[in-house]
């Protein structure tokens, strides 16, 4: 509850903001801005409602108004960033004024900066929505000396944050898995967060990742949405989609290749799982072999990881939404791509396939992400 309180503050305070400079900037009379504000209100708390009608069991009420209501979040948020900036430069000019008073007539005042910038976040929220349905293949390749026996190359297809539910659903997946067929990997990979809430139909989506093939198997691990989501239901998912669950544990998949996954930490933060140790976790892999360990988060510094040949990651969405990939990348160090933490040790953190909140992505497109182990020269 303090954790609800606390964002629905902070989410308040941001819009009372952005409210007030607008009434201060365009002048509009008083009484127009108070038969505005019961809109603002609803416009605020339409993502949470959204949410709610869908956790109790109204999913057509809950599209109706929670994906505008997610579109709005997104979009607030780019003009919430927009306003800081601009009251930042004038304030700047403000200051700077009483020692060269020319520059105070440098600043944007008035309607026209505010319906401009009204205008440029109205743009970017489109191009962001068309964006988030860019989904690309992204080829990784991975050189080792490690390559099993009797195969010149093995490729993996990893999909992570596809958080199926009220804005991410069927044809989408349908868009993923089509990807993935083209690929013809001989492993598949969910590394946490396919599903983000209730899923109302959820074996005709299963269907679609049940129909995939793979000669060596399909893998998936949890993230943390699928703790928020309820773990019951997102294992159910998962087994109907014909994914193998790894809940930290190991397992050899062919002779010279051992794969491994770890559940998310939000598992232990819960009480739904004992702490456990990854590394004695993975000293069961077969001595020589190529260890893949699927794991929701990267490492936030990630330094050597011996036990690890190659570690496949989501979660950040690399920010999603720009300026959000500037937080993220405060955060961690690696936030998205491929990066090698020792010698012949990899980790990869893929910008997500799907989207979280608001259905948009900008500069920033999703991605199933092909991964090609190859002989090291």
């Amino acid at each position: 509850m303090a954790f609800f309180l606390t964002v629905l503050a902070v989410w308040g305070s941001m819009h009372l903001y952005v409210f007030l400079r607008v009434w201060a900037y365009t002048g509009v009379p008083a009484r127009y801005a108070a038969m505005a504000a019961p809109v603002w209100v609803l416009l605020m708390f339409s993502p949470m409602l959204g949410l709610m009608l869908e956790r109790s069991g109204h999913p057509a009420a809950a599209r109706v108004l929670g994906v505008p209501g997610m579109i709005w979040a997104g979009a607030f948020f780019l003009l919430f960033s927009v306003s800081v900036l601009h009251d930042f430069y004038n304030g700047v000019l403000t200051v700077a004024s009483f020692a060269v008073p020319a520059l105070g007539r440098a600043r944007l005042m008035g309607a026209r900066p505010v319906l401009a910038e009204a205008g440029l976040v109205a743009l970017i929220t489109l191009y962001s929505m068309v964006e988030a349905r860019m989904v690309g293949i992204e080829h990784v390749v991975i050189p080792t000396s490690k390559l099993p026996p009797g195969h010149q190359r093995i490729r993996i297809a990893q999909i992570t944050d596809v958080h199926l539910g009220l804005a991410v659903g069927r044809s989408r997946l349908e868009r993923i898995a089509g990807l993935i067929k083209s690929a013809q990997p001989d492993i598949i990979v969910s590394t946490g967060d396919l599903v983000d809430s209730t899923l109302h139909g959820s074996e005709s989506t299963a269907s679609v990742l049940a129909q995939m093939q793979a000669p060596l198997g399909k893998f998936a691990v949890t993230g943390n949405h699928e703790y928020y989501a309820g773990l019951p239901q997102a294992l159910e998912f998962t087994r109907q989609a014909g994914l193998q669950m790894l809940m930290n544990q190991t397992q050899r998949i062919t002779e010279g290749l051992t794969i491994a996954g770890f559940d998310d930490p939000t598992a232990a933060g819960i009480g739904q799982a004992p702490p456990w140790d990854e590394e004695k976790i993975l000293q069961g892999a077969d001595q020589g072999d190529f260890v893949l360990v699927l794991k929701h988060r990267p490492p936030r510094e990630p330094d050597a990881l011996p036990l690890r040949d190659l570690q496949l990651s989501g979660h950040t969405h690399r920010g999603q939404i720009f300026p959000f990939s500037i937080i993220i990348r405060l955060y961690y160090e690696y936030p998205a791509g491929l990066v090698q933490t020792a010698p012949g040790h990899y980790l990869y953190t893929s910008r997500g396939t799907g989207t979280w909140g608001p259905p948009m992505r900008f500069l920033n497109p999703p991605e199933v992400t092909v991964v090609d182990l190859v002989p090291a020269q």
